[in-house]
């Protein structure tokens, strides 16, 4: 398949459709039927092996996460903001909410810790000294 931005932003509409396919909170996200069929639907849609279109999607999101990590590198250290890649082209755009909705779902945050009293009374003798 020709994969022109055309092609990729139909791609883009119709996954987004598919919610079972991208949302982890839809009810069928985990049945392995339906996400085959969802993939089936789609690929009669855009006249291409299913094989090909998770390829693509993979490819896009990969693609995506690079994106927003350069800007997040160059907005936190401000080295090379003059040449940081803001590309906001359709497929980032169109591609963004699917994203952020795969990446949280993959994502996996550190816990923070409880505050125990031995780091109470540490806080306490320092507040204490700076009086």
């Amino acid at each position: 398949m020709n994969w022109n931005n055309e092609n990729v932003i139909k791609f883009i509409e119709a996954y987004k459709e598919k919610q079972v396919l991208w949302n982890p909170s839809h009810k069928s996200y985990y049945n392995r039927n339906l996400k085959q069929e969802a993939w089936d639907e789609l690929s009669v849609e855009m006249e291409c092996p299913v094989g090909e279109l998770k390829k693509k999607m993979d490819y896009l999101l990969a693609a995506l996460r690079r994106e927003k990590a350069k800007i997040t590198i160059t907005s936190t250290t401000g080295k090379g903001q003059d040449r940081a890649s803001k590309d906001n082209t359709s497929e980032n755009e169109e591609n963004d909410h699917i994203g952020e909705d795969h990446d949280q779902s993959q994502d996996k945050q550190p816990r923070s810790t409880a505050s125990t009293e031995s780091d109470q009374t540490t806080d306490n003798a320092k507040n204490s000294s700076k009086s």
